[in-house]
């Protein structure tokens, strides 16, 4: 009997374990909970940032176009200052054009009294220049397109050592218009200290206008207009 009472006893001192919780069970749900709490911040920053992008709408084709052209624009008139600026010494639009009559590689005689009553475009290149060589089938395509009857376009060579020189430029260019020989009374008349120089002279032999340097086919079409 003693030792069945000693039995129920023991049994009765151990605590139950079904359901027990110690400390590391407690850890483990702060942790949890403090995981779903990260969750529910980084869903919330995620959220806002779809908010931000929803305030700020896409550029339109038009907004992107607008863009473009306006950049365009914009170096299209920093361009034309810099020709304005480089052409200052030049003679000014609207003043008379000295007269010229030179010989062409050729033999003929041309000048400013060949070309009365049509555009002049007189292009004034050195054999030696690179920028010339760049430029050069611009005038070959501005030949190509207009009428004779229209424009008279010739190339006159200065600063040169031989005729040789000049033929060699024409040859390599292909050049397709009269190539005159210009003198030193040609340069100084025409006020010509870079190459290339282009002017045009109108139906009255008056300066329709001028630019130093590189010059598209484009902006020779639209400046022998």
């Amino acid at each position: 009997m003693a030792r069945r009472d000693e039995s129920l006893d023991e049994s009765a001192d151990e605590p139950e374990r079904d359901g027990e919780e110690g400390p590391d069970s407690d850890a483990e749900h702060e942790h949890e909970a403090g995981a779903e709490d990260e969750d529910r911040d980084a869903e919330g920053a995620k959220d806002d940032d779809r908010e931000e992008d929803k305030g700020a709408p896409p550029k339109t084709r038009w907004q992107k176009v607008r863009g473009i052209l306006l950049q365009v624009a914009l170096v299209l008139v920093a361009l034309w200052g810099i020709g304005k600026w480089q052409a200052r010494n030049l003679l000014p639009e609207r003043a008379a054009a000295p007269a010229i009559a030179l010989t062409s590689l050729d033999g003929e005689q041309l000048g400013t009294e060949t070309a009365k009553g049509r555009k002049l475009v007189l292009y004034f290149f050195a054999p030696w220049c690179s920028v010339c060589e760049l430029s050069s089938h611009n005038v070959r395509a501005l030949r190509s397109g207009r009428s004779e009857d229209e424009v008279a376009v010739y190339a006159v060579g200065l600063a040169y050592e031989s005729d040789a020189d000049l033929r060699e430029f024409a040859r390599s260019h292909e050049l397709n218009v009269p190539v005159l020989k210009g003198t030193e009374t040609t340069q100084r008349d025409y006020r010509i200290d870079s190459f290339p120089t282009v002017y045009i002279i109108d139906e009255d032999s008056k300066v329709q206008d001028r630019v130093v340097g590189y010059t598209t086919e484009l902006g020779l079409r639209l400046r022998a207009l």
